[in-house]
Formats: C-alpha cells, structure tokens, sequence
C-alpha cells in the first residue's frame, strides 16, 4: 500500500498495516502540516486522554508528546532507508531524532539478542538473528 500524496510515496507491506502498533513501537508519524517525523508509541501520560484511531507517541529530537492518527503511521524498520536519506529544513533536529530512534532501535535488538531472542522481521517472518 502507498501513504501520502505526494510524488515520492512511501510503501509499506500489505501484510504489515502500521495501523495496529503497540507501545514501544517505533514509527515515523505524520502530523497535519509537517513531514513524517520518527517517534515511539507511548503509554498514555498524566494529563492525556485516549483518543480513537489515534496514538500516543513520544516525538524523537524534540522531547515532546503527542498524537498521530493511526492512518498517519509508518512503521521505523520498513521505511528508515527512505527516510534516513530525507533532507529536511531543521536539519539539526532531524539528524539528532534519526540518531536518536537509531540508537532506540539498536537498543532494542542488543536486548532481545541479551534474552536469546531474535527479532522477526515483519514484513516476511524471517529471523534477524
């Protein structure tokens, strides 16, 4: 399936809907006005209230909080290629939330190598290890 309108399209797998995510995920979310930007599902903070067909996510290279709408999503290991290469007007902030959801991203597999799991890669069930 395509996201987005524009002419350079993002593919995501048809068997790997980036609409049923859970927490810890990481994605890259599109908010209304700006360019898909890397994130992480979160779990809902004080003050916050759960919306339908919408996540919490925590926003990398910002620090921030916030919603995307689930149709808004594109899931990290499938799309980081297309976007680590993306050149955007804040280039400070980009480099450091790609630095950032890279070093979540590696984070995740040295621990799941720690327990003697290996990652399944989602878009053909294949191992990582």
């Amino acid at each position: 399936r395509c996201r987005g309108r524009s002419s350079q399209r993002v593919m995501t797998n048809e068997g790997a809907s980036a609409e049923h995510l859970e927490v810890g995920e990481l994605i890259f979310g599109k908010v209304q006005g700006a360019s898909h930007w890397p994130a992480q599902i979160a779990k809902l903070a004080d003050g916050f209230i759960e919306k339908k067909n919408w996540y919490f996510v925590h926003w990398f290279g910002t620090a921030q909080h916030g919603y995307v709408r689930k149709k808004d999503c594109l899931r990290f290991e499938e799309n980081r290629h297309h976007f680590i290469k993306k050149v955007v007007k804040n280039n400070n902030k980009w480099l450091l939330a790609l630095t950032e959801i890279q070093a979540r991203h590696a984070d995740i597999d040295s621990r799941a190598a720690r327990r003697g799991l290996a990652r399944v890669d989602s878009l053909n069930g294949k191992s990582s290890k």
